[in-house]
């Protein structure tokens, strides 16, 4: 142990270092003033802080007013750092400015972050953020019964946000969204998500639909257009008779309805679209606007409601969660199908068109699609297993020469069919939704594919 003291004036100075464990602690005692302590790895270290804390010491330095000073520096530049309240919102427009997330993503997550996170982390300054803060607001959202994508919606954007600090403008502190499996809880497995149901098969479409006939006949039509023309929800709501192109059978697609803010907005990305949709749907679609005639006089309703193609009974848009609970579940229950969202609708229009042989840049213009890579990260696995039977095609010129001489010639002595990506045979190119009118039964055509869509993206470069 090495002590040192010097007393000059004010500045009298006490330095002293011990070993503890595998460190050296480092004490120092300005005059009039608290102790300080340093802890350091060596004990080399050790001593030129003595050193450096005797020299000034011996230049009279007042170490008390010093420290003092050094500390509210410090407090000073902590402050500097803006709060998670200021710092997210400005992270998500850059990322939208560069092209590295979609401007309607960066909205839910502010939409999520206001609600769920700012209210206990918004104060706090971005570099101050701990993990468990951090798990205390995830714990929180599974406590009030919130969804994985919910969780994921304020996971993400923080884990984005600190990587983006340390990467790209060099913050040397720690990320404390770096792991946060312990708080986001027991995930499914890889095999449990294979099991998800995102599709409907054709089977499961036609009794769904005939349940709907039978129990809700007000939402047949609705039914028809998203199973059609794989409209969203919120697009399908928010249609009017003049999205309705009945001469040439399309729908004009331009506004959804949103359900957070609860009013109708532009299409996701503020882009339209036409929408061509089957005979059916639209016999169908038009079947459905004399009877919403018949009721909108019965009713007087006004000549906004009037417009509206699937007003409720008091001619508004029906909500989200009325839907839910009042037509889409129990139609499950009639039909004797397992829950899926409304969404798999739209899902199982992508599916039955590449089956069916359909370009995948049209199936991108149909769906809404910013770019053809997202067509292709969610269905493109589709596109690859009817090419691989494609080649299939071969056998004609390519199995008499080299079938072997003992089989007869059959290639169905190898036991070698490909498989349809959906575990049954593809329908025909070109075919879709029809309705069979002269029997009174909807027929589909086509098929759905049920695991789901995480599990079945391709892999691809980051978003």
């Amino acid at each position: 142990m090495t002590v040192s003291q010097w007393t000059m004036g004010a500045a009298t100075v006490t330095a002293t270092y011990v070993r503890r464990g595998k460190r050296f602690r480092v004490f120092i005692r300005p005059a009039d003033g608290p102790r300080i302590s340093r802890s350091v790895r060596t004990e080399a270290d050790a001593i030129a802080l003595v050193r450096h804390f005797n020299r000034l010491g011996m230049a009279g330095v007042d170490l008390t007013e010093a420290l003092r000073k050094a500390q509210l520096a410090k407090v000073a530049e902590a402050k500097s750092y803006p709060t998670i309240r200021e710092a997210l919102p400005a992270f998500l427009d850059e990322m939208v400015g560069i092209g590295e997330i979609r401007k309607s993503t960066a909205k839910g997550y502010k939409n999520r972050l206001a609600v769920w996170a700012y209210p206990q982390i918004g104060d706090t300054a971005w570099n101050e953020l701990t993990r468990e803060q951090i798990g205390e607001v995830l714990v929180n959202l599974r406590a009030a019964g919130r969804s994985m994508a919910c969780l994921e919606q304020i996971r993400c954007p923080l884990t984005r946000f600190y990587q983006w600090q340390m990467n790209a403008k060099g913050y040397k502190g720690t990320n404390p969204a770096v792991d946060l499996k312990f708080f986001l809880g027991r995930q499914p497995s890889k095999r449990g998500r294979k099991r998800d149901l995102q599709w409907f098969r054709q089977e499961e479409a036609r009794r769904l639909l005939v349940a709907c006939r039978t129990l809700k006949p007000r939402w047949f039509a609705f039914l028809l257009v998203s199973f059609g023309g794989g409209l969203r929800w919120g697009e399908a709501t928010a249609l009017t008779r003049a999205d309705i192109d009945w001469r040439r059978g399309r729908i004009h697609v331009q506004r959804t309805w949103s359900e957070s803010g609860g009013r109708l907005e532009r299409c996701k990305d503020g882009e339209d679209r036409w929408v061509t949709v089957p005979v059916s749907t639209l016999a169908a679609l038009q079947a459905h606007c004399e009877a919403m005639d018949l009721e909108a006089t019965l009713n007087a309703w006004t000549p906004d409601q009037r417009q509206l193609v699937f007003p409720n009974s008091v001619g508004g848009i029906t909500r989200y969660g009325a839907f839910l609970e009042l037509v889409w579940q129990s139609l499950l229950r009639k039909a004797g199908l397992p829950y899926r969202k409304p969404h798999a609708m739209r899902h199982s229009y992508a599916t039955w068109l590449l089956e069916a042989g359909a370009d995948i840049r049209w199936v991108r213009d149909q769906m809404g699609h910013a770019s053809i890579g997202e067509t292709e990260g969610t269905y493109g696995h589709l596109v690859r297993e009817d090419h691989e039977r494609d080649v299939d095609a071969l056998d004609a010129a390519l199995w008499p020469a080299a079938a072997p001489q003992d089989d007869g010639g059959t290639r169905e002595s190898l036991g070698h069919r490909r498989p349809a990506t959906s575990h049954c045979v593809p329908p025909a190119a070109g075919r879709s939704l029809s309705t069979d009118q002269s029997g009174g039964e909807l027929m589909v055509e086509g098929k759905g594919f049920e695991p789901s869509t995480s599990a079945l993206r391709t892999p691809r470069s980051p978003n």
